[in-house]
């Protein structure tokens, strides 16, 4: 595994630097120009984006108190100097292998038991994520709610084990039709799928929205009780654009799913997708 380091002065800079990094562990020095190490990690935890980062203290200051104070206000270790090589590297490859496996538990915990994708309480956290870096960047963010019409009737003409394996499928063909590792689908509930799709325009958003569609519909799964088609299909609704406003990632969702009753209105098996 390739290890990368980075490094700042000040803690201006060095805040700007974990936002541009996303970095595994912070060290921190207590004593920095401008702000000290305790304001760097105030800010650090006050926000979603940095909030999970262990950072290990650094510093001349040896006092308990001081000690008390740096691990009250989150830091994972404190460390005194002089530094001892060999003990710094043990420390920071404890918590480095400790964070890896609360991710991975954490993980564990954001997966639907049936689909396999992501569930809701990671679509809303990483939702909020990438807004909030869209906003800061200025770029766009697509979501997509994505719902299956008359699934009802499917369940009720072919069984709610069959209706799992129907679930199964079109969660893999909207994963398989985002192509980037960082584009997200999560079931949403029951039979609704949602996507977050940073930095695509417009344009992108609806060429994706459609490969969606037509990848649910070359699946051919039977539908006899649908009035549209004799295959399931899929309504989609969505919205993009530039974020213009903190904390306003759940309207952005409330934009999508008008959108997607206004695909339903318009007849289902439809793709609505809205700038804002």
């Amino acid at each position: 595994m390739i290890t990368k380091f980075f490094f700042s002065t000040n803690g201006v800079s060095g805040i700007k630097k974990v936002y541009e990094t996303s970095p595994d562990l912070i060290l921190l020095d207590v004593v920095m120009p401008d702000m000290d190490g305790y304001e760097v990690l105030t800010k650090l935890k006050s926000d979603l984006l940095t909030r999970e980062i262990p950072v290990i203290f650094i510093t001349a200051l040896d006092s308990v108190e001081q000690e008390v104070k740096g691990l009250e206000a989150g830091a994972v270790d404190y460390i005194t100097k002089p530094i001892i090589g060999a003990i710094l590297k043990a420390r920071v490859a404890t918590h480095i292998e400790l964070k890896r496996q609360r991710d991975y538990l954490k993980n564990l915990a954001m997966i639907d038991g049936l689909t396999g994708i992501a569930n809701k309480r990671r679509f809303n956290e990483y939702l909020e994520k990438w807004y909030k870096i869209s906003l800061r960047k200025k770029m766009y963010l697509s979501i997509f709610v994505i719902d299956i019409d008359y699934f009802k009737l499917y369940n009720d003409t072919y069984g709610h084990l069959a209706g799992d394996d129907c679930l199964k499928s079109i969660a893999c063909a909207i994963k398989d039709s985002l192509k980037r590792p960082y584009d997200l689908v999560a079931r949403f509930g029951g039979e609704e799928f949602a996507c977050v799709i940073p930095e695509t325009s417009y344009d992108d958003a609806l060429m994706i929205a459609g490969r969606i569609k037509s990848n649910i519909s070359n699946l051919r799964l039977e539908h006899k009780a649908s009035t549209i088609s004799p295959y399931v299909t899929v309504s989609i609704g969505g919205v993009c654009g530039i974020p213009t406003e903190m904390d306003e990632h759940f309207k952005m969702l409330e934009r999508a799913d008008e959108a997607l009753y206004k695909a339903k209105q318009f007849g289902r098996n439809q793709i609505v997708i809205e700038k804002i």
